[in-house]
């Protein structure tokens, strides 16, 4: 008889990316069931041995096992799942699209911010954490509330531009 108190799930992790998994880790789960609801669980066990990917012939995968710590009676056992394992976390800070970082021919990267006048000026920025969707920034001069442009090709530093909000 399974214990639905305790579930478990078994996910496989790329050998590419599992230098950065450690047990102990927080994990997200999400599952169609849920209907966009999220289950907190850890990082509870990962395999000392991979196995050979699925469809691959070279490309292996880490068995790991993730521990659900908090209870939904929504999920059962033996549905998929999707398990988010967070590597680094960052609160209250700035973080902006992708499609507004400007990449520099040195490698460093900065931002087109807009001025009061309607003009542009670029902004050199570090970057933090990124997720699909976001790229944490780390600068001393852009601050929350800025309007940084998206996608700023072909702009240079002073030029004027119509500011539509997305």
């Amino acid at each position: 008889m399974r214990n639905l108190q305790q579930l478990q799930m078994q996910v496989n992790v790329s050998e590419y990316d599992i230098a950065d998994l450690q047990p102990g880790q927080l994990v997200e789960i999400s599952a169609d069931i849920l209907k966009g609801q999220k289950v907190a669980g850890v990082v509870e066990r990962i395999s000392p041995t991979g196995e050979l990917k699925e469809g691959s012939s070279a490309e292996r995968v880490i068995p790991t096992v993730i521990r659900l710590t908090e209870y939904n009676d929504k999920l059962i056992a033996g549905i998929n799942a999707k398990a988010e394992i967070i590597l680094a976390e960052a609160k209250s800070v700035l973080a902006v699209p992708p499609e507004a970082l400007v990449e520099n021919e040195d490698g460093s990267c900065s931002v087109m911010r807009v001025k009061e006048d309607h003009t542009v000026e670029t902004i050199p920025v570090r970057l933090g954490l990124e997720t699909d969707l976001r790229v944490q920034l780390i600068s001393d001069v852009i601050q929350a509330g800025d309007q940084l442009v998206l996608n700023p090709e072909g702009l240079t530093d002073g030029m004027t531009v119509q500011v539509t909000m997305v």
